[in-house]
């Protein structure tokens, strides 16, 4: 197995009414890192594309990269690049990012060349959550602030895309290896049944649906509302049920008497026909995280009904 640190740099239009709606953003720039299996540089890879939708740099991208339009114009075509980096990633690679976007966007930009698209379900390793885990770090953490967390040598640029797949490679080898998380891409999202996807993982379960009409049809469903122990699979008593966090975010708590709480959260994601599909993870808690939950339950709750109070005092 090797693995293929990838970090794509892309343009967007200066216009946003502009914008194609199938390609919001551009790859200009893709720069990679390929590691054996004990982890040792054996190959970089780096091209720069001629863009042919966004031809000029949208300010917010020219402030953050050393080059302009003059340096795109002697870019190779996307397909032509991405085609020789896929042989150059050769037949046994995981791809490693530092966050989902780069993956995402090598997708969408792919779909857009109606290029052939990735086997379901792609596997990969998110640097950033698994860095964002391990170092107990919440939201979006910054690739410079992980490589001067972890004392990484700051020796060449950031934002640069060969460059910051350099440093990305940097901070996955510094985190250990029975630490890492497999991740799954979720742009070809599940369309059926038999598409699902499960995985049981160092942090808990994971469970991506097919797609519903709606949310409330999928939260229906039996295999999204029942809670398993993500260590031994049983059916936890629930302690708290689903609720809305937020209007795409559900939270539970279980209960297992041998491995003790378990948070469910679920998140409603929007496929790109319009139709929605949940990710649900089910992982270990401790008892004041479970007493948090239902702290964040019951302050929704009043606030629900103090809007109910105002409505009737207006009527």
């Amino acid at each position: 197995m090797q693995y293929v640190i990838m970090d794509l740099e892309w343009n967007q239009s200066t216009d946003p009414e502009q914008t194609k709606e199938n390609l919001p953003f551009e790859i200009i720039e893709i720069g990679a890192v390929k590691l054996n299996e004990n982890l040792e540089q054996e190959d970089t890879f780096h091209r720069y594309i001629k863009p042919i939708c966004y031809l000029e740099l949208a300010p917010v991208v020219e402030r953050m990269l050393p080059y302009n339009e003059r340096n795109l114009e002697h870019g190779e075509s996307f397909v032509d690049v991405i085609n020789e980096f896929f042989n150059w990633c050769g037949n046994n690679y995981i791809f490693c990012t530092y966050g989902d976007s780069d993956l995402i966007q090598l997708q969408r930009n792919m779909d857009y060349y109606h290029m052939p698209r990735f086997k379901k379900p792609l596997a990969f390793y998110d640097v950033q959550r698994i860095y964002r885990f391990w170092h107990q770090d919440k939201g979006v953490v910054s690739l410079e602030h992980a490589v001067s967390t972890m004392g990484i040598e700051v020796s060449i640029p950031f934002h640069q895309a060969l460059y910051d797949a350099f440093y990305t490679a940097q901070v996955f080898r510094g985190i250990e290896r029975e630490k890492w998380i497999v991740s799954i891409d979720v742009y070809n999202n599940p369309k059926n049944a038999k598409e699902e996807i499960f995985r049981k993982n160092k942090k808990g379960t994971l469970y991506i649906t097919r797609e519903f009409v709606d949310k409330v049809t999928a939260m229906e469903q039996r295999k999204v509302k029942n809670l398993r122990c993500a260590c031994c699979g049983a059916v936890l008593r629930q302690k708290i049920h689903w609720f809305a966090s937020s209007l795409t975010v559900y939270y539970a708590v279980g209960y297992c008497e041998q491995h003790g709480y378990m948070r469910g959260k679920i998140k409603v994601k929007n496929a790109i026909n319009g139709k929605i599909f949940l990710i649900k993870t089910v992982k270990p808690i401790q008892k004041s995280e479970a007493e948090s939950i239902e702290l964040r339950r019951e302050e929704l709750r009043k606030k629900k009904r103090e809007r109910k109070k105002r409505v009737r005092v207006k009527e």
